[in-house]
């Protein structure tokens, strides 16, 4: 890293947050460091840390300065630049054409004032990671050198100077309305605020910083009343809504002083404006409408994000209630500031992120976001003031007895080891190992203590500054959880708006073509000029057709016929599928026709064989045939000849000749016994 590659992403607008741009300044001078440590370079060491330390009360300064004024400045007031040089103006008419060398002295002197107001842009950049919105310079355009002398004054015409309407960009309005509400309060200076007065204006800097509601691009508008920016849905929005509120109005009101008693109630106002704009959003997010979606999305996450800075910013100022039976998660309209809703809110912020998996880069390769948190939290324990507590934990050479008390040992640079090897996996693990380190020193040197001796001196000592730096990293960890939760679902709710925009220009470009395919389809038909039919006469007479054009078919032309081509096929395969359902229904009555029929089948077969068993069983039981006269399942009957000769004696008739024969035959080809007498 340098300076010149630190410029060039200034340019192209590649910093987001101020954080960025200080990484990559302090990455400068570390590599410095890294590098010239081991070959024992003292003074270039000396120097990268001087610049080091010059940097960080520079970049605290311009911070500061930020916040303080709301973010409009970043140089206190102590440190202007009292000689910049005023805008060099147009000569009048009556003071005539300046001197060739009087006009390119003034030339001079406009480039080097715009390379003043270029350069305090570049810086602005810099500490807000985005480009200000600025007006263009309205710099003069100074006339050539004449040739000839110059004319007198007096017979110059005096022209009046054509005035052209400017358009009025978004911010401008949004500035302008803020100015607006501000003229309707006395605002008292931050100096005469109270202790818990100055709490609520840092949680409110703090929430004006989100990238969504930053004051130099804001995606969504929240400091500035919707009727004044809106004006075209003030009725609409005052039906709805019954308590109009935002956020420049809430500041206002704290400022003037008498109008909030306590914290909560300016944090109640605050909820109120996302709470509204939840409420007027859901009518046009259930109809799909994407503005209404995305202002519904952000509102239900501010809201959720507001809950968690105001308990951690105005924590001295939280009531010792005890803690509810329903636990508050969620986007909720309104919350109280006691120290059980802070402890669910940090619950719920731990539960996003600490088993959140990292994204991981390669190895060399630069940080993503989620390993340069990581590093954050890593740096957060060694800032110069702290060196002399962290002493015990960065590298330790552990005692003989250690680990017989200590299980697992764990150091600051093993730590920093394993976040360079991209080892962790999710946030939990490196807030564990982090959090490992300073408990084993509390448990090592409790017993150590209290030893009247050097050795116990140096345990008391180590023991302080674990009680000391485990304070600083809960700090450093509830910083880190409010960032990497609030990015989180910021970039899941990005991600469905981008989704949504996607969608709706699908749909919308869709729309385009289908209007100009059927405005095309007859500038087609009219290009072709005539249809003629042509015969031709050889040993078999032909009629065919032939078509003629005025003009070679240009590329869209080409492209029309391609896309009304495949329209034509579009309709065919439809046609066919629809044929191929209507087959495949009819295929089913078919098949269901045959099952049915041969289940009545086999039903009439089972109902023939059981009605013929029937009969067989009477017959027998009628006649009280014996074992050698039965009746088979066929129905015909096996005699014997004395059998015959005893039933035609009890009948008293005379005897007849009985002959049998099959040659007869019925339709149904049944065998009929034939008698002849």
């Amino acid at each position: 890293m340098d300076l010149k590659t630190i410029d060039k992403k200034i340019k192209i607008n590649s910093y987001q947050t101020p954080e960025d741009f200080e990484y990559d300044v302090t990455l400068i001078f570390k590599n410095c460091e890294f590098y010239n440590v081991p070959k024992k370079n003292t003074h270039i060491v000396q120097r990268s840390k001087f610049c080091a330390k010059v940097f960080r009360k520079m970049y605290a300064a311009r911070i500061k300065a930020f916040e303080v004024s709301g973010g409009k400045k970043i140089f206190t007031d102590d440190k202007k630049d009292k000689k910049e040089k005023k805008r060099p103006e147009l000569p009048s008419a009556s003071e005539g054409v300046p001197h060739p060398k009087k006009a390119k002295t003034e030339i001079g002197s406009t480039k080097k004032s715009i390379g003043v107001k270029i350069s305090k842009t570049i810086g602005t950049k810099s500490m807000h990671g985005k480009s200000p919105t600025t007006t263009p310079l309205d710099l003069p355009n100074p006339a050539p050198p004449p040739r000839s002398k110059s004319p007198k004054p007096s017979s110059i015409k005096k022209t009046t100077p054509k005035t052209t309407p400017r358009t009025v960009s978004k911010a401008q309005q949004n500035q302008d309305a803020i100015a607006q509400i501000k003229k309707q309060f006395t605002l008292r200076d931050h100096k005469e605020l109270e202790t818990w007065e100055s709490g609520c204006i840092r949680f409110l800097v703090a929430l004006k910083r989100h990238a969504w509601i930053a004051a130099v691009r804001p995606k969504f508008i929240f400091d500035v009343p919707v009727p004044i920016l809106f004006p075209q849905i003030n009725d609409e929005y005052t039906a709805k809504i019954k308590n109009p509120m935002d956020l420049t109005t809430a500041e206002c009101k704290l400022l003037q002083g008498d109008i909030y008693n306590v914290a909560e109630e300016f944090v109640t106002d605050v909820a109120l404006v996302f709470a509204n704009a939840v409420i007027f959003n859901q009518a046009g997010r259930e109809e799909g409408e994407p503005m209404s979606c995305a202002y519904f999305d952000a509102s239900r996450h501010l809201l959720r994000y507001s809950r968690w800075l105001s308990l951690e910013h105005l924590s001295p100022y939280l009531s010792d209630s005890s803690k509810s039976d329903t636990k508050q998660t969620g986007p909720l309209h309104s919350w109280k500031l006691t120290s059980s809703n802070r402890k669910d809110s940090l619950e719920e912020m731990e539960s996003m992120v600490l088993m959140h998996p990292i994204d991981k880069s390669e190895e060399g390769d630069k940080y993503t976001w989620m390993e340069t948190e990581c590093e954050k939290l890593l740096k957060s324990l060694r800032h110069q003031s702290d060196l002399k507590h962290m002493t015990y934990f960065i590298s330790t050479k552990y005692p003989d007895d250690y680990l017989s008390y200590i299980k697992n040992p764990m150091d600051w640079a093993s730590c920093q080891k394993r976040v360079q090897q991209r080892k962790y996996d999710t946030f939990g693990e490196i807030v564990e190992d982090l959090r490992l380190i300073f408990q084993n020193a509390l448990n090592y040197n409790a017993r150590h203590k209290e030893i009247d001796s050097e050795s116990g001196r140096v345990s008391q000592r180590a023991y302080d500054s674990a009680l000391l730096m485990s304070e600083k990293l809960e700090v450093a960890i509830t910083r880190m959880l409010l960032l990497v939760s609030d990015r989180i679902e910021r970039e899941k709710i990005d991600q469905s708006i981008l989704e949504r925009e996607t969608e709706a220009a699908e749909r919308a470009e869709l729309e385009r073509l289908k209007i100009q395919m059927r405005s095309t389809v007859g500038t087609v038909a009219e290009r072709m000029t005539r249809v003629e039919t042509v015969t031709i006469t050889s040993q078999k007479r032909l009629s065919i057709q032939r078509r003629h054009y005025d003009e070679e078919p240009t590329h869209e032309q080409t492209q029309i016929e391609a896309l009304m081509q495949q329209k034509v096929i579009a309709r065919r395969q439809q046609k066919a599928l629809l044929d191929m359902d209507n087959l495949s229904k009819v295929s089913k009555v078919v098949g269901a026709n045959v099952f049915a029929n041969l289940k009545e089948r086999s039903n009439a077969i089972l109902w023939a064989k059981d009605l013929s068993e029937k009969i067989r069983v009477s017959l027998n039981s009628r006649y009280k045939l014996d074992e050698t006269t039965q009746i088979t399942n066929s129905g015909t009957k096996t005699c014997t000849p004395s059998m015959v000769l005893s039933d035609l004696t009890k009948i008293d008739r005379p005897q007849i000749k009985i002959k049998l024969h099959s040659k007869r035959k019925v339709k149904k080809k049944r065998k009929i016994v034939g008698i002849e007498l």
